[in-house]
Protein backbone atom coordinates (compact mmCIF):
# COMPACT_ATOMS: atom_id res chain seq x y z
CA UNK A 1 0.00 0.00 0.00
CA UNK A 2 1.42 3.21 -0.87
CA UNK A 3 0.94 5.65 1.69
CA UNK A 4 2.72 8.98 -0.39
CA UNK A 5 -0.19 8.74 -2.41
CA UNK A 6 -3.41 9.93 -0.46
CA UNK A 7 -6.68 9.85 -3.18
CA UNK A 8 -10.15 11.41 -2.12
CA UNK A 9 -11.30 8.53 -1.31
CA UNK A 10 -8.60 7.63 1.69
CA UNK A 11 -9.42 11.45 2.75
CA UNK A 12 -13.30 10.45 3.04
CA UNK A 13 -12.37 7.16 4.76
CA UNK A 14 -10.34 9.04 7.54
CA UNK A 15 -12.78 11.92 8.00
CA UNK A 16 -15.91 9.24 8.82
CA UNK A 17 -13.39 7.42 11.58
CA UNK A 18 -12.52 10.76 12.92
CA UNK A 19 -16.26 11.58 12.96
CA UNK A 20 -17.34 8.06 14.43
CA UNK A 21 -14.64 8.56 17.06
CA UNK A 22 -16.46 12.37 17.89
CA UNK A 23 -19.79 10.81 18.06
CA UNK A 24 -18.56 7.98 20.09
CA UNK A 25 -17.27 9.96 22.48
CA UNK A 26 -19.59 12.58 22.62
CA UNK A 27 -22.01 10.09 23.45
CA UNK A 28 -20.28 8.74 26.36
CA UNK A 29 -19.49 12.08 27.89
CA UNK A 30 -23.20 13.08 27.66
CA UNK A 31 -24.53 9.39 29.17
CA UNK A 32 -21.73 9.97 32.14
CA UNK A 33 -22.82 13.36 33.17
CA UNK A 34 -26.81 11.92 32.60
CA UNK A 35 -25.67 9.39 35.36
CA UNK A 36 -24.18 11.84 37.62
CA UNK A 37 -26.72 14.08 37.48
CA UNK A 38 -29.40 11.93 37.75
CA UNK A 39 -27.70 9.84 40.65
CA UNK A 40 -26.84 13.22 42.77
CA UNK A 41 -29.84 15.55 44.11
CA UNK A 42 -28.99 19.28 42.91
CA UNK A 43 -30.50 20.82 45.97
CA UNK A 44 -29.35 19.78 49.28
CA UNK A 45 -30.97 19.87 52.60
CA UNK A 46 -34.68 21.35 51.19
CA UNK A 47 -37.01 22.05 54.47
CA UNK A 48 -40.77 21.82 54.02
CA UNK A 49 -43.17 23.37 55.74
CA UNK A 50 -46.57 22.88 55.29
CA UNK A 51 -47.96 25.78 56.80
CA UNK A 52 -45.72 28.08 54.16
CA UNK A 53 -46.31 28.82 50.49
CA UNK A 54 -43.24 31.06 50.27
CA UNK A 55 -39.81 32.05 52.50
CA UNK A 56 -38.31 34.90 51.91
CA UNK A 57 -34.60 35.86 52.87
CA UNK A 58 -35.96 40.30 52.96
CA UNK A 59 -38.81 41.87 52.70
CA UNK A 60 -39.92 45.53 51.86
CA UNK A 61 -43.24 46.74 51.38
CA UNK A 62 -44.58 50.05 51.43
CA UNK A 63 -47.69 51.41 51.92
CA UNK A 64 -49.15 54.11 49.85
CA UNK A 65 -52.97 55.54 50.50
CA UNK A 66 -54.48 58.56 47.70
CA UNK A 67 -51.04 59.36 46.65
CA UNK A 68 -49.10 59.26 50.26
CA UNK A 69 -47.00 57.38 51.84
CA UNK A 70 -48.40 55.64 54.53
CA UNK A 71 -45.59 53.24 55.86
CA UNK A 72 -42.21 51.56 54.59
CA UNK A 73 -41.50 47.89 56.16
CA UNK A 74 -38.20 46.19 56.41
CA UNK A 75 -37.84 42.62 57.76
CA UNK A 76 -34.58 40.59 57.34
CA UNK A 77 -36.48 37.29 56.39
CA UNK A 78 -40.66 36.86 56.02
CA UNK A 79 -42.63 33.48 55.61
CA UNK A 80 -45.73 33.97 53.85
CA UNK A 81 -48.31 31.82 55.09
CA UNK A 82 -51.30 30.64 52.98
CA UNK A 83 -53.78 31.98 55.34
CA UNK A 84 -52.57 35.54 54.50
CA UNK A 85 -50.18 36.58 57.04
CA UNK A 86 -46.53 36.92 56.97
CA UNK A 87 -44.10 35.90 60.19
CA UNK A 88 -41.47 38.68 60.04
CA UNK A 89 -38.12 39.10 61.45
CA UNK A 90 -36.05 41.81 62.80
CA UNK A 91 -38.38 44.59 61.29
CA UNK A 92 -38.10 48.27 60.68
CA UNK A 93 -41.17 50.23 59.94
CA UNK A 94 -41.00 53.88 59.15
CA UNK A 95 -44.39 55.91 59.98
CA UNK A 96 -45.10 59.03 58.00
CA UNK A 97 -46.52 61.52 59.37
CA UNK A 98 -48.46 64.30 57.71
CA UNK A 99 -46.04 66.74 59.38
CA UNK A 100 -43.13 65.57 57.25
CA UNK A 101 -41.46 63.97 60.23
CA UNK A 102 -41.36 60.01 61.07
CA UNK A 103 -41.64 57.28 63.67
CA UNK A 104 -39.30 54.48 63.30
CA UNK A 105 -40.52 51.50 64.79
CA UNK A 106 -37.99 48.23 65.49
CA UNK A 107 -39.04 45.06 66.58
CA UNK A 108 -37.30 41.37 66.98
CA UNK A 109 -40.12 39.47 65.36
CA UNK A 110 -44.14 40.45 63.71
CA UNK A 111 -46.94 39.42 61.29
CA UNK A 112 -48.52 41.45 58.69
CA UNK A 113 -51.49 40.64 57.13
CA UNK A 114 -51.32 40.76 53.45
CA UNK A 115 -54.95 41.28 52.81
CA UNK A 116 -55.30 44.24 55.65
CA UNK A 117 -52.20 45.31 56.27
CA UNK A 118 -52.83 45.47 59.62
CA UNK A 119 -49.78 44.22 61.69
CA UNK A 120 -48.78 42.94 65.30
CA UNK A 121 -45.43 43.38 66.47
CA UNK A 122 -43.66 41.76 69.80
CA UNK A 123 -40.54 41.05 72.07
CA UNK A 124 -38.99 44.14 72.60
CA UNK A 125 -40.70 46.66 70.42
CA UNK A 126 -39.16 50.28 70.20
CA UNK A 127 -40.58 53.32 69.14
CA UNK A 128 -38.55 56.35 68.21
CA UNK A 129 -40.09 60.04 67.19
CA UNK A 130 -37.91 63.00 67.47
CA UNK A 131 -35.99 62.38 70.80
CA UNK A 132 -38.74 60.18 72.45
CA UNK A 133 -38.22 56.41 72.91
CA UNK A 134 -40.97 54.33 73.83
CA UNK A 135 -40.55 50.43 74.52
CA UNK A 136 -43.35 47.79 75.07
CA UNK A 137 -43.76 44.13 74.48
CA UNK A 138 -46.29 44.01 72.10
CA UNK A 139 -47.67 46.76 69.61
CA UNK A 140 -50.48 46.54 67.40
CA UNK A 141 -51.18 48.71 63.83
CA UNK A 142 -54.20 49.00 62.00
CA UNK A 143 -54.34 49.73 58.60
CA UNK A 144 -57.88 51.41 57.91
CA UNK A 145 -58.02 53.88 60.81
CA UNK A 146 -53.88 54.59 61.20
CA UNK A 147 -53.50 53.94 64.20
CA UNK A 148 -50.70 51.98 66.53
CA UNK A 149 -51.71 50.42 70.21
CA UNK A 150 -50.69 48.39 73.17
CA UNK A 151 -52.34 46.70 75.99
CA UNK A 152 -49.30 45.86 77.25
CA UNK A 153 -47.52 48.70 79.31
CA UNK A 154 -45.23 51.16 77.83
CA UNK A 155 -42.32 53.36 78.84
CA UNK A 156 -41.69 56.54 76.84
CA UNK A 157 -38.37 58.53 77.95
CA UNK A 158 -36.36 60.99 76.31
CA UNK A 159 -32.79 62.86 76.71
CA UNK A 160 -34.45 65.00 79.31
CA UNK A 161 -34.97 62.67 81.36
CA UNK A 162 -38.34 62.56 81.57
CA UNK A 163 -40.17 59.59 81.96
CA UNK A 164 -43.56 58.10 81.65
CA UNK A 165 -45.42 54.96 82.30
CA UNK A 166 -48.70 53.98 81.60
CA UNK A 167 -50.52 50.62 81.28
CA UNK A 168 -52.39 51.13 77.58
CA UNK A 169 -51.42 53.25 74.75
CA UNK A 170 -53.07 54.18 71.32
CA UNK A 171 -51.78 56.85 68.79
CA UNK A 172 -53.77 58.20 66.21
CA UNK A 173 -51.03 58.64 63.35
CA UNK A 174 -53.83 60.64 61.55
CA UNK A 175 -53.90 63.48 64.06
CA UNK A 176 -50.59 63.12 65.76
CA UNK A 177 -51.98 62.54 68.98
CA UNK A 178 -51.27 59.96 71.75
CA UNK A 179 -53.65 58.35 74.78
CA UNK A 180 -51.81 57.00 77.83
CA UNK A 181 -54.39 55.24 80.37
CA UNK A 182 -54.08 52.89 83.58
CA UNK A 183 -51.33 53.79 86.21
CA UNK A 184 -50.06 56.58 83.93
CA UNK A 185 -46.92 58.04 85.93
CA UNK A 186 -44.71 60.47 85.38
CA UNK A 187 -40.89 60.82 86.32
CA UNK A 188 -39.42 64.59 85.83
CA UNK A 189 -36.15 65.36 86.31
CA UNK A 190 -34.73 68.58 87.35
CA UNK A 191 -33.32 69.41 84.38
CA UNK A 192 -37.02 69.49 83.12
CA UNK A 193 -38.01 71.83 85.43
Amino acid sequence: MNFNKITPKKIKLILSFILFFIIIGLFIVVSSFKKKSLSKPIINNIKIDSKASLSLNTMHQTSIKNGIKQWSLDASSAKLLKDNKALLKNIKVLFFLKNSKEIVLTSPKGIIDTKTNNMTFSGNVIIAYNDYILETKNLYYKKNTNRIYSNDSVKIKNQNLIIINADTLLTNLNKNRVVLKGNVKAILSKKFI
